[in-house]
């Protein structure tokens, strides 16, 4: 979990170069992502 949590707050820090929509969108994605690979491992 904490390579993720780095990884978010790395993409946060860049906001201003990838620009708003691309950092929401694979925020989303990754959150879903991590959502659905627990609820797998979980069954």
């Amino acid at each position: 979990m904490a390579n993720g949590t780095s990884a978010a707050v790395t993409e946060a820090a860049r906001l201003d170069e990838i620009g708003f929509p691309e950092f929401t969108c694979k925020l989303v994605t990754d959150v879903f992502d991590a959502l659905v690979s627990a609820n797998i491992r979980q069954t």
